[in-house]
């Protein structure tokens, strides 16, 4: 199988937030700098926004993020400084959700995840992973990063250069995948931004911690959450903007857990996703089906469910489509228990899986 390169994996060590983002940005500044360049052009094309008015918009998400996790905005102003950007440009990448759909209703496509029981495994390990699907043009400036960050737990996680999270695991065996979601009460929401809330649930030293992370704080942007623990425990949080009362909750299935871009539950707000993206169910129902074939599953068996093509091109395994040219960035594959990092740059039916263990972890 072609295995193309796999994704700069950097380190960083430092407690202080400012030093920590600095570091961050200083090391990868043409890839925060190159994803800019992207978003001035993906606002354009899909909300006819330029550059200047999205960093406009911007800065009312700061006084959130001050009052939510300081030591986040610290980062994100360490990481201006090192790239040599505005606090604002690292502010609106992310919160690229939260302002796209204050000028427009045209869903992009993302994510199709998973959660597995130790009883679902060969290993009797705690799994969870997930296909990103995205802009093709940010695989380029998608990064591993591994963070050690006193007094909070390390993490390793992937993401787009610039944003502080996207999916990973810390230490603390508390592991995250995410969908995007939408709804009719997504209307330019002033809140916690969805990225922002990612980095704090692997900020989390407990399962309790990095579910309040979510239901707590008054969220800007609805969003999906798929939090576990090395213990077993995994819980999916579907949520719309606001706080608790738009949060709904969801376990797994026989121990199996399948998720892509629409809510499961019912809520009192509509869905608005399913007008976009009709094949999400369908995603989420094709996972779950892949990985109910076996009694018990080896990482193998998960690979090959993350390939699958039923229902192409709106399948598991997203191939680049001409119109939004959205694609699988990357696909992931988290063993809690062993503290281990399986992933492929997309489309992972033509990559190899590359299995990558952090600094933190025991494992050999």
């Amino acid at each position: 199988m072609q295995k193309e390169a796999s994704f700069l994996h950097i380190k960083v060590q430092e407690s202080d937030p400012f030093r920590r983002g600095q570091y961050i940005g200083e090391r990868v500044s043409d890839k925060i700098n190159g994803n800019v360049e992207i978003y001035k052009k993906v606002f354009m094309e899909y909300a006819n926004v330029d550059w200047d008015t999205v960093r406009k918009t911007a800065l009312q998400y700061v006084e959130p993020i001050q009052n939510y996790a300081p030591e986040l905005l610290e980062e994100l102003k360490g990481m201006a400084k090192g790239s040599d950007l505005d606090l604002t440009d690292l502010i609106a990448l992310n919160t690229r959700s939260e302002i796209m759909y204050a000028y427009t209703q045209r869903v992009i496509p993302e994510c199709t995840s998973f959660a597995l029981s130790k009883n679902n495994m060969k290993n009797q390990h705690v799994v969870i992973g997930q296909n990103w699907d995205w802009k093709t043009e940010v695989k380029g400036n998608t990064i591993i990063m591994e963070i050690e960050q006193s007094p909070y737990p390390s993490i390793i996680m992937i993401a787009e250069a610039g944003h502080l999270c996207k999916v990973g695991f810390n230490s603390a065996g508390i592991g995250l995948c995410t969908n995007m979601l939408f709804s009719s009460l997504d209307k330019a929401e002033i809140g916690v931004p969805f990225h922002v809330i990612l980095r704090k649930i692997l900020n989390s030293s407990t399962f309790n911690e990095a579910v309040r992370a979510v239901t707590l704080p008054h969220r800007a942007f609805s969003g999906n959450y798929v939090i576990a623990n090395d213990k077993g425990n995994v819980i999916n949080l579907e949520t719309g903007p606001g706080g608790k009362e738009n949060v709904h909750f969801l376990g797994l299935d026989e121990g199996i857990l399948g998720h892509a871009n629409n809510f499961i539950n019912e809520t009192h707000f509509q869905d608005k996703t399913l007008e976009f993206l009709p094949d999400s169910p369908a995603r989420a129902s094709n996972i779950k089906n892949e990985l109910s074939k076996f009694p018990q599953l080896s990482i193998e068996n998960i690979q090959d469910a993350l390939r699958n093509h039923i229902n192409f091109p709106n399948s598991i395994c997203c191939h680049e489509e001409p119109v939004n040219k959205i694609q699988t960035i990357a696909s992931v594959i988290m063993d809690l228990t062993e503290k281990s990092m399986t992933i492929a740059p997309g489309p992972v039916c033509q990559n190899s899986f590359t299995k990558v263990f952090p600094d933190f972890s025991q494992a050999e």
